[in-house]
């Protein structure tokens, strides 16, 4: 069996139990600078990357599965000196089943005949297309090479009604990585070997996938451990958070002094001036007299009154009152 129908005989394994791409959910590439236009293609790679991070324009979304694919492309200035087809291999791609997403758009586009058998992105592998490349320019002004999935045409000649010849690939260039159907061959495959000139390691693929959100448990996890394959998990990549809009401060106009809220000046309150009742004063006792036989005698007496001035009230001091604050 060859190497492609071994491709094919996976791939269709993976249909069977992914998510059907074609059901709508309502609701890095290569070095070289290719030219743009539209060219022969035939897809020779699929590598799942599991679930992974996601973020637009800074701000995180929810995770996504991911997967990267590789196209073999032939054509004037894209075909190498030896005759071989040039791979590109673009970023990778968050599986979205939204109408109006770019990878159901993409896929839809791939399986141009609507064929229901066809779910699963991998069972384009070995299929030739018609590929529009494009120029992209990213932040940092780089200009690379990029395939307009969405203006993937199928490969026939409109005009003739006849099928385009395009060439077969070579075996050593297919290559399929299953999230769900790992082996240890597919896994070494992806292995890069070195550091680039920053001295990052140039096996980013591998890395990837190990620090996929659901690598733990995950069939390829397991597949490691079983076999004793010695492995690292990365730091998982959680997009952070948007920092917080700083608050606006308005500066007073040059020459002006803002104003400060100063505690309005409270004079204290006097009590009120409340004469003092003069108290009672008992009479002196008088002693009884017996009147002379004679002539009796009517004796008054007038009772001892003392009187007392009010006393001066004291002054009451209220607690002075706290600032405002403006």
């Amino acid at each position: 069996m060859s190497v492609l129908a071994q491709i094919q005989q996976l791939a269709a394994q993976q249909a069977a139990v992914a998510v059907d791409m074609n059901e709508a959910q309502k609701g890095g590439g290569g070095t070289r600078l290719l030219p743009t236009g539209y060219f022969f293609g035939r897809i020779v790679e699929y590598v799942d990357l599991g679930t992974q991070p996601q973020e637009f324009q800074g701000k995180p979304k929810d995770p996504a599965d991911e997967f990267r694919i590789g196209v073999a492309l032939w054509g004037e200035g894209i075909t190498n000196e030896d005759g071989s087809p040039y791979v590109l291999r673009p970023f990778p791609i968050a599986i979205s089943r939204f109408e109006k997403s770019n990878t159901y758009q993409m896929f839809k586009a791939l399986n141009y005949t609507g064929d229901a058998n066809i779910k699963h992105f991998a069972q384009f592998v070995g299929q030739a297309f018609v590929f529009k490349l494009e120029h992209h320019t990213n932040k940092q002004g780089k200009v690379s090479s990029i395939i307009n999935f969405k203006g993937t045409l199928p490969p026939y000649d409109a005009v003739a009604k006849t099928p385009y010849q395009i060439p077969a690939a070579p075996d050593d260039l297919y290559r399929l990585f299953l999230w769900d159907f790992p082996s240890l061959e597919a896994w070494n495959s992806l292995h890069i070997e070195g550091q680039s000139d920053d001295g990052k390691s140039k096996n980013f693929i591998q890395e990837g996938i190990l620090g996929a959100l659901n690598f733990e448990g995950s069939p390829l996890h397991q597949l490691l451990v079983q076999n004793n394959v010695a492995f690292t998990v990365p730091p998982k990549k959680v997009p952070e958070a948007a920092p917080a809009a700083p608050q606006q401060v308005i500066a007073a106009p040059a020459g002006v002094t803002p104003p400060v809220a100063v505690a309005p000046a409270v004079a204290p309150v006097a009590a009120p001036e409340v004469a003092a009742p003069a108290p009672l004063v008992q009479p002196a006792p008088v002693s009884p007299v017996t009147p002379a036989p004679v002539a009796p005698v009517q004796v008054t007496v007038q009772p001892a009154v003392t009187t007392i001035s009010p006393s001066e009230p004291a002054p009451v001091s209220l607690p002075a009152m706290p600032p405002l604050v403006g």
